[in-house]
């Protein structure tokens, strides 16, 4: 029995990767997805559980369904923050991340004892937290996240303990990324939208950006262009099918890059040495 539960959960891990190449929303969705139908699996392969001795409980929800629904919260949190940066401003990004902070801060100043319990790696209140004598409150409205109105209460602290550690490691480096990026305000491209669109097609064929260490698909591209160049281009897929159907210049942005950097090359040449 241990065996085989052990085993779907590493092979879970290598088969979240079939989403690597989706866009950060549908990637996380598919992966959420993925994780509540691997726990749905675990109760119909496990009808046994609820009847099992306290020792198997402790072991299903503290080491098995605590740390999935946990996963699943996580992705539920990136969701959100993928959602705000998509259709948000700085300062509305900004909001959004530092009250996710507060609302994590609150949630270890409130069940610290629980997370320090956890952190110990004790096992002397696993009767009390990881069994069916636990009858806590909440800590979080179970359904707003789509999971099992009857959770475990135990299960729930501990998904939102390992979810709100991992989301606040990210947010901080979101944070930290804004902090240390210029205004978008002070940034114009003196381009056309076209002229980006071309600028994606030379990264996405030169496979020279990366997200999660595989290659840039062209929405992925365009979202980080549009977000550098402050400017929005609603119609690149459009635009990125008329530059295929060029009958000249089809390389026409990129070629007068390589005019005025040759140009630029050749007034540093023409320039007088130092001696």
């Amino acid at each position: 029995m241990e065996f085989s539960i052990e085993k779907s959960i590493e092979d879970l891990e290598a088969r979240l990767t079939q989403f690597d190449d989706l866009d950060p929303r549908k990637r996380l969705a598919s992966c959420k997805e993925l994780v509540m139908e691997e726990i749905a699996k675990f109760f119909i392969e496990n009808p046994w559980y609820e009847r099992a001795n306290r020792s198997v409980q402790t072991r299903f929800y503290k080491k098995w369904l605590g740390p999935l629904h946990g996963k699943a919260l996580f992705f539920s949190h990136c969701y959100r923050l993928e959602s705000c940066k998509e259709i948000s401003s700085i300062p509305e990004i900004r909001r959004f991340i530092e009250e996710e902070l507060k609302s994590i801060h609150h949630f270890f100043n409130t069940y610290n004892q629980f997370c320090q319990y956890y952190d110990s790696g004790g096992t002397s209140r696993d009767r009390r937290l990881f069994t069916d004598e636990n009858f806590d409150d909440y800590p979080i409205d179970p359904e707003t996240v789509g999971f099992n109105p009857g959770i475990h209460p135990g299960c729930l602290f501990l998904a939102c303990t390992i979810a709100n550690r991992q989301f606040a490691k990210l947010l901080k480096t979101e944070l930290e990324s804004l902090d240390s990026a210029l205004p978008v305000t002070s940034i114009t491209f003196n381009g056309t939208d076209t002229d980006i669109v071309e600028e994606m097609r030379g990264k996405y064929s030169s496979r020279s950006i990366l997200v999660n260490d595989k290659p840039a698909t062209k929405k992925q591209i365009m979202q980080m262009l549009e977000k550098t160049y402050n400017r929005k281009i609603p119609n690149w897929e459009q635009l990125d099918q008329s530059i295929s159907r060029r009958k000249k210049d089809r390389f026409a942005y990129h070629t007068r890059i390589i005019d005025a950097l040759k140009r630029h090359q050749d007034r540093l040449d023409e320039r007088p040495s130092r001696r």
